[in-house]
């Protein structure tokens, strides 16, 4: 319940506003407008009022202050008789009957036996009775159902207890008639049950039975309580604590629905109920924490225990039974005056965190004393063991004016957020209600260091008739996010939003409905009165001036909508004028005047040898009048839900910010524009309170001091004090003009626009607060990039100008201009016109220096019109940065330090990057990938595009940017257009390609086209022996390549030529030796390897000693001692055996291409063809067909005719019978290191058959001329082979068989050849 909002939202400015029709605000024509220092210093005014209204007031200042006053702060409003049908079945009462109140729904209930009835306590509506059960129903509990059980429309269970079984009854709120919640599907977004504002139940409410009944055991369930997380708990009279649980379905291990114990072990849960002693001390109270997560349950002792329902609600665990509380009080409070030894305590309850951060729990004896309880545990991390201990006791104090009111014993007691109501009997028929509430009392301005107290208001209030069986408060339904306050017992910082509390005490005759008075309803009671004066001192003396003034400024601008707030007939009310009048008077009686602090000798002499008086006298020197700080205070508590609260609804999405919808609407904004416009009036109806801000310059020291300490210092502090008030008036003239900006944003769907915008362009708009819109330039951006969304999703331009001349604070002519410009740019779009673009273009050029340049050429571009987003990005980007402070910043080496010149260079990056846009967006055209644009709709059909392409870039290219230009050079270059950028003829692009140290093919073909060859080959050489890990070997090896061929071309840099050819050829060796590594097994000492390999260049002893030998590398090492010529022929035989025997255990394709791999890199000795070829035909006998090695030895090693005959004529002399001298190459044959060519017939016989093959494709290959046949020809000697020939055929004749037949045959074939 809060004041109304009016549907009209007037503007301070005399121009009308599409919210509302304008209100002129008195003129002020001595007020100077505050700078924007003025009104940072009005926000730190603000801030510091917010962290002061934060702090937290906590119950347990109570004993240190303990203050008792009788004012009337509980009043009654209401009494609503029982209904009707209640008093009838009452007359049929045959057992039993109970009470009492369920305020989470508004309804009042009692049981006739087995009957229970339930109705709406504030008039008596919506009665409902349920007769389902057949036993006395003994209690009664409302509980949160918990999640998937029951259909969604069930918002809360009632939990019925009788002496047999427990019930669960469903509840829902709709007008329809549903046989049971389990088949209602069709009530779906039907059953709207309370109204968020006022509390109010729109729906009437049924009651269905269910499935979940549980036998009670015969204990009779006292007290049913439930947490927030749908758990249901239940004292019973045999001592123990009980929890019904239950389940959607039944399983194989658990029932349905349970009673669990958690007052006995194990073994006592499976001893029969009849078995079971009865408990001496049944539990009589039981209530529960939802803040900490504690549940505590009373016995009829006064034994207390604690039990720790886990950080999630979810467990279970007794940590403390306390059973010492007489013992405690006698020893912590001898001294006192009352004798406690027979007290009674009837009821707990428990003290949240949001009134306490040490107070846990609070106990009331029968004779109204409190008892409050601290506990050293915490949910689900308990350190050490856990106690309760008793912290202080409150005796109940009557005040004087309520001694005739004096009440015996309590019966029913409620306590929650500092507010106790206790009912006790005045005669036997009527109870009497002692109200108790923990007020804020805030210190007078001369003590502000003191921490703010709190004290107890105790007052009386007699009931009319009946005996009260239930107390409880009303719930109020407050927007969350205009309400919002952690800390229960600070109501006074809240109660310009907040509407008064109020409670219900349930009799036997009917529901008393009351309400505690907040401090300014106290306020307004007072100043209804005739003669307010003795009462107004009171209160002032109490509050302070501060609080009085802010009260009253609340009490002028916006009365409370409780005009008649109790039913006493003794008070005349005013109307609201009157009211608004006397507030106003109050506000200027005790408002005060400033003062300055007295300044002491030292003081002074600080002044006059600093000589710090030389401007105007600071306010830290002023202590402000009441009327000051309670505007600022009022001011503050007003924006305190908007002040440092984000503007949007956000949600992180795969780590990007995106806008769901305002936090605000339209609804919440008008109230707050209300309230300040309320302000701004109270404001403008005494523009004396601002006065003439005259300036105190130009005098001397000695006369400010004697101005200060004479007759003008009254004078000063008034200037200085209506400076700060007119700082406060501007602030609250921009908070308002804000505020009315965001109302139109929002009225335009200003979230849904956003919500559909990349979250990469919006995702700033997350972070700005109402503050920052306030007081930071980011604020103001945020603000004009919404009004830019706006006008491009299609909004009337002039609708929208005429809106912000409303919000001439924050928008002038320029963004009007811009907002012009933008809409002919979004004309443009939808008519094709080209002078459109143009004229816009000529408006945003005019103010380039504060438009958004990415904005309008990403428009620009969308249209086709490329010149006008190059002319527009580039002129930007001078405006942005007139002194080239970019070009500097770059030069000095990029020093974060100088953040001046780091921001005009990112200012000038952004509109590079428009105009580099324009030649991406030209790019896709290009390809077809969107249609043509207005621009090129223009051209005749006669135009190149890629004449215009080319137009832009020479456009671009005549720049005088350096900048720019090396922006330009690396686009050209990522896009693959390097022949555009060295078709260019300017001045930057040898320092760029130089700069970038990378671009050598572009600067080698810069250097190229300039005829520079040795210049290109001697950078190249450089960037291959540059130690670096940006370039990896391959590019190395390629540099070297390049760098040859500049230096042949160059044709005089013979030297240079040799360098770089041996360096290539122990780069290439390198590049094996990296290829070997990185097939090995990953570890550090591979990967170091790795690593250095890639980053630079290496020699040969390097490449030997340090990886290829310690690392086993057999390829690389024959590499090195080729490119060494180091001719070792032991070592070259060893390896190749090595890697022969490794390369067969990987396969004969693995052997095919590392054997050609090396072959074509190897020769002479270290490439041993004999031993080779040896080796290969030893391994692959009787495995591979006899030809397998001499046709890898040709086609893929390359081998000639005669090398490869001579090869195995040698191996042919080694294996025959008397054979001749053999070959240095297989002299390890010979020795038989290798164990040997097997000396078999089978390998004579397979050497023979090879030796055919070899002389059969040498003659055809002369015979046909397939290659130089007269190369073959001069090879090939008759003779010798003929000669040969016939030493084959005297070894064959030794064997006869087919083989050896056919070897013979193709011998005398290939004689035939010959002599042909």
């Amino acid at each position: 319940m809060k004041p109304s909002i009016v549907q009209r939202i007037p503007s301070i400015t005399p121009t009308s506003s599409a919210l509302g029709a304008s209100s002129s605000p008195a003129t002020f024509p001595s007020i100077v407008i505050s700078s924007k220092e003025q009104v940072q210093h009005a926000g730190k005014i603000l801030d510091q009022n917010l962290v002061k209204d934060s702090d937290f007031v906590d119950v347990q200042l109570l004993s240190k202050h303990h203050i008792v006053t009788g004012d009337d702060f509980f009043v009654k409003k209401q009494f609503v008789a029982l209904p009707d049908p209640i008093f009838e079945e009452y007359r049929r009462l045959e057992y039993k009957c109970y009470m009492g109140i369920f305020p989470e729904i508004h309804r009042a209930w009692i049981t006739i036996d087995n009957k229970f009835f339930i109705w709406s306590y504030l008039d008596g509506s919506d009665f409902n009775e349920y007769d389902e059960l057949d036993q006395v129903i003994i209690s009664a509990g409302l509980v949160k159902p918990k999640p998937g059980v029951f259909k969604d429309y069930v918002k809360y269970l009632l939990v019925l207890a009788t002496p047999v079984e427990v019930a669960l009854v469903a509840l829902t709120f709709n007008n329809n008639n549903v046989a049971s919640p389990s088949g209602a599907a069709h009530l779906d977004q039907q059953h709207l049950t309370f109204d968020s504002q006022t509390g109010a139940i729109y729906s009437e409410m049924e009651l269905f039975a269910t499935n979940y009944i549980i036998p009670s055991d015969n204990v009779n369930m006292i007290k049913i309580v439930g947490t927030q997380n749908g758990r249901i708990f239940m004292c019973g009279k045999d001592g123990c604590l009980y929890e019904l649980t239950y389940e959607p379905e039944e399983g194989w291990f658990k029932s349905k629905c349970r009673k669990l114990n958690h007052s006995q072990s194990f073994v006592g849960i499976l001893v029969p109920a009849f078995l079971k002693f009865t408990h001496d001390d049944p539990i009589i109270d039981i209530v529960v924490d939802d803040t900490r997560n504690f549940l505590y349950t009373l016995s009829e002792n006064m034994t207390i225990e604690v039990y720790d329902l886990g950080r999630d609600g979810m467990g279970m665990n007794k940590i403390v039974s306390y059973s010492k509380l007489i013992s405690d009080v006698m020893r912590k409070f001898p001294n006192t005056n009352r004798d406690y030894s027979n007290m009674k305590i009837i009821s707990i309850a428990p003290v949240t965190s949001y009134e306490s951060k040490i107070i846990n729990l609070v106990a009331i004896s029968s004779k109204g004393d409190r008892l409050f309880f601290s506990t050293n545990a915490t949910s689900g991390a308990t350190l050490g063991s856990p106690v309760l201990s008793l912290m202080d006791i409150k005796p109940l104090s009557l005040p004087k004016s309520s001694l005739h009111r004096r009440v015996n014993e309590i019966h029913e007691c409620f306590y929650k957020d500092g507010a106790f109501i206790l009912a006790g009997a005045r005669s036997d028929e009527v109870d009497g209600l002692v109200c108790v509430s923990m007020e804020r009392k805030t210190i007078a301005n001369t003590y502000p260091e003191y921490s703010v107290p709190i004290y107890e208001n105790i007052n009386v209030i007699n009931l009319d008739n009946g005996r009260t069986h239930a107390i409880a408060e009303i719930p109020l339904y407050l927007d969350p996010l205009l309400v919002s306050s952690d800390n229960a017992l600070n109501e006074i910082t809240v109660q310009h939003i907040k509407p008064p509390r109020e409670f219900v005490c349930l009799s036997s005759s009917g529901m008393h409905l009351l309400i505690k008075l907040r401090p300014v309803d106290f306020l307004q009671q007072i100043l209804q009165q005739t003669q307010p004066e003795e009462l107004l001192k009171s209160f002032v003396s109490r509050y302070g001036e501060d609080e009085t003034c802010a009260m009253c400024v609340m009490l002028a601008c916006s009365p409370p909508p409780y005009n008649t707030i109790t039913d006493s007939s003794q008070i005349v009310y005013l109307d609201d004028h009157q009211l608004n009048r006397r507030a106003e008077e109050t506000f200027f009686r005790f408002g005060g005047m400033p003062q300055f602090e007295i300044v002491s000798d030292t003081r002074r002499n600080f002044l006059f040898n600093n000589d710090i008086m030389g401007g105007p006298v600071s306010t830290q020197d002023i202590s402000h009048s009441a009327k000051h700080n309670g505007l600022y205070l009022y001011l503050s508590r007003l924006l305190r839900p908007l002040w440092n609260s984000p503007l949007f609804n956000y949600k992180r999405m795969e780590n990007e910010i995106v806008i769901t919808s305002t936090r605000y609407s339209l609804r919440q904004l008008k109230y707050m524009l209300q309230a300040l416009l309320a302000v701004l009036n109270f404001m403008d109806r005494y523009p004396h309170l601002f006065g003439e801000a005259q300036s105190g310059h130009g005098k001397t020291i000695q006369d400010k001091y004697l101005d200060l300490v004479h007759i003008k210092k009254d004078e000063e502090a008034k200037r200085l004090e209506q400076k700060s008030l007119n700082s406060l008036y501007n602030l609250l003239k921009r908070s308002y003009q804000a505020l009315l900006f965001f109302f139109f944003m929002t009225r335009c769907d200003i979230g849904e626009k956003l919500a559909q915008v990349p979250p990469n362009r919006v995702s700033h708009f997350a972070e700005v607060t109402f503050r920052n819109l306030i007081l930071q330039d980011q604020g103001e951006e945020v603000m004009r990039e919404m009004v830019r969304l706006v006008i491009l999703s299609g909004e009337n331009v002039e609708t929208i100008c005429n809106e912000l001349k409303s919000c001439d604070v924050f928008f002038n002519q320029y963004d009007l201009e811009e907002y012009k410009a933008l809409n002919l740019l979004e004309r443009a779009k939808v008519q094709k016109d080209e002078p459109l673009l143009m004229n816009s273009l000529e408006i945003y050029k005019k103010i380039a220096g504060q438009i958004n340049v990415l904005v309008v050429c990403k428009e620009f571009q969308k249209l086709g019109y490329y010149s006008g987003a190059v002319d527009l990005a580039l002129s930007s980007a001078e405006l942005r940065d007139p002194k080239n402070l970019a070009l500097e910043w770059v030069k000095g080496g990029k020093s974060a330090l100088d953040v001046a010149d780091q921001q005009a260079y990112k200012a000038r990056a952004e509109c590079y990057n428009c105009a580099l846009g324009v030649l991406e967006d030209f790019i896709k055209k290009r390809t077809g990938l969107q249609d043509v644009g207005v621009e090129s709709a223009a051209t005749s059909d006669s135009v190149n595009r890629e004449k215009m392409f080319n137009a832009v870039i020479e456009k671009m290219s005549k720049s005088k940017d350096p900048l720019f230009h090396e922006t330009l050079y690396l686009w050209l270059i990522e896009h693959n257009l390097s022949a555009k950028l060295l078709s260019l003829n300017t001045p930057y692009i040898e320092d760029f390609l130089l700069k970038q140290n990378k671009h050598y093919e572009e600067l080698s073909t810069y250097y190229i086209n300039n005829r520079r060859f040795d210049k290109a080959a001697k950078v190249l050489q450089r960037l291959a022996e540059t130690k670096s890990s940006d370039r990896d070997l391959d590019m190395r090896i390629q540099n070297l390549t390049h760098a040859i061929n500049y230096a042949k071309a160059a044709q005089t840099q013979d030297d240079l030529l040799t360098i770089l050819q041996d360096k290539l050829d122990v780069a290439r060796i390198q590049k094996r030796v990296l290829s070997q590594i990185q097939m090995l097994p990953r570890t550090d000492e591979t990967m170091n390897a790795i690593t250095t390999l890639n980053s630079s260049l290496l020699d040969l002893n390097t490449l030997y000693n340090v990886y290829a030998d310690p690392m086993d590398l057999l390829e690389s090492r024959l590499c090195i001692l080729h490119c060494a010529r180091h001719k070792d022929d032991k070592l070259i035989q060893e390896l190749w055996n090595e890697l022969i025997d490794i390369s067969m255990k990987n396969g004969l394709q693995y052997t095919e291409d590392k054997i050609a791999s090396l072959g074509k890199d190897l020769s002479g000795i270290f490439f041993p063809l004999e031993f080779i070829c040896g080796q290969l035909e030893k391994r692959t006998l009787d495995k591979q067909p006899s030809d397998w090695v001499i046709k890898l030895m040709k086609e893929k090693v390359g081998i000639r005719h005669l090398d490869l005959y001579n090869a195995y004529h040698n191996l042919f002399i080694l294996l025959s019978p008397g054979s001749g001298t053999i070959d240095d190459d297989l002299s390890m044959f010979a020795q038989g290191k290798y164990g040997g060519l097997p000396n078999t017939p089978q390998m004579l016989i397979r050497i023979l058959d090879n030796i055919t093959r070899i002389l059969n494709d040498w003659i055809h290959e002369i015979f046909n001329q397939t290659y130089d046949s007269y190369s073959a020809q001069q090879t090939f000697s008759s003779g010798d082979i003929k000669k040969d020939i016939d030493e084959y055929m005297s070894v064959l004749d030794t064997f006869n068989n087919t083989k050896t037949q056919e070897i013979r045959r193709q011998f005398s074939e290939i004689l035939r050849k010959i002599n042909k």
